[in-house]
């Protein structure tokens, strides 16, 4: 009887075990979907602002041009 009510309450324990492992590998799947995400925004953040900054080049060299030809 001792043997048996042992066991219950270790497979009760293993069962708990397995449930709050499902519950951080859940939770650990979800944190690296939202790294994922976020590391994906900032590079086209990063991407958009590489951009701009190369136009806004452009055109400063633009108006150099622009102002050497009035001169």
């Amino acid at each position: 009887m001792k043997q048996n009510h042992k066991k219950t309450k270790l497979e009760k324990e293993l069962h708990l075990m397995q449930s709050s492992k499902k519950e951080l590998i859940k939770a650990l799947v979800e944190v690296k979907s939202k790294r994922e995400d976020l590391a994906l925004t900032i590079d086209t953040i990063l991407f958009d602002n590489i951009v701009m900054l190369d136009k806004i080049f452009k055109n400063f060299a633009q108006l150099d041009k622009l102002q050497v030809q009035l001169s």
